[in-house]
């Protein structure tokens, strides 16, 4: 809404608007009498002080100024642009007790939180793949990081979102060992904090995508002979450095010691990498 200036013998009469259809106006001795339209606007400062030519009235169990003469319009989204979300009039007309609701604030909300592959078993040999494989995250962060509702998965069709029965936490600095299955005895003697599904990590070529639960990727790289990697058998492949290019064969290490509680395969599982 655009006011013209308003002459006085001082000079400008500082009427002062906003973009909204409800205007605040910062009132003057001897100004001109303004017309501003039959749209409704706040009193000033809540009381019933209006220009001259216009009468505070109730409207919505708030009190504006209305042109004399005239009834207040109902405002609708169709009248104003923009909508309730920007700052506007709601759509049923109705002033909010506190004013109209400004614009969300510029600039990026809340970033989510970080959690990084940084080992891998694709082809052990104290247990089969289908029990025996399993994923290590890391959480560089300085709190924790909850990952149900993410995701993991490849560029082809394996795909688990996860869904524990309560949060599961990478801790801040800490790991957290995603496998196939929980119990020792068959997988290898691997402290698994979490059983994923439908998603299977191949001993030549493969992907590995770790997704947020608003599908943002967080993490994700590819092996394959052609880049340069070879999957060990009975070792698992460890990143030399979290944030190190994980699509390069030369960030990661064969593992060569078994960890405490191995039933043979070399790995260092829920801990800093050994090699």
């Amino acid at each position: 809404m655009s006011v013209a200036p308003l002459q006085r013998a001082a000079g400008l009469c500082p009427f002062l608007p906003r973009a909204i259809p409800i205007v605040a106006i910062v009132m003057c001795a001897g100004c001109v009498e303004p017309d501003l339209g039959n749209v409704p606007f706040l009193c000033h400062n809540g009381n019933p002080e209006c220009p001259d030519g216009y009468t505070c009235k109730e409207v919505s169990g708030q009190k504006v100024c209305v042109k004399d003469g005239s009834d207040p319009p109902k405002l609708t989204d169709a009248s104003v642009p923009g909508d309730a979300a920007d700052g506007q009039v709601p759509p049923d007309g109705q002033i909010p007790p506190d004013g109209p609701k400004p614009p969300p604030a510029d600039g990026p909300g809340p970033q989510p939180g970080v959690v990084l592959v940084t080992e891998f078993m694709a082809n052990p040999k104290a247990a089969s793949d289908t029990d025996g494989e399993w994923i290590e995250l890391f959480n560089p962060g300085s709190a924790a990081v909850d990952i149900n509702g993410w995701t993991l998965q490849d560029k082809g069709t394996d795909k688990h979102v996860i869904t524990a029965a309560s949060p599961l936490r990478v801790p801040a600095t800490g790991y957290l060992v995603l496998g196939r299955n929980t119990d020792k005895a068959k997988n290898g003697g691997v402290d698994v904090g979490y059983v994923y599904k439908d998603f299977f990590l191949s001993n030549t070529e493969d992907e590995v995508e770790l997704v947020n639960a608003a599908g943002k990727v967080i993490d994700s790289f590819a092996y394959s002979k052609a880049a340069g990697f070879t999957i060990p058998e009975a070792a698992s492949l460890s990143v030399m450095h979290p944030n190190a290019d994980k699509n390069k064969a030369a960030s990661w290490c064969t593992e060569t010691k078994a960890w405490s509680g191995s039933a043979g395969d070399k790995g260092t599982p829920g801990a800093n990498p050994g090699c």
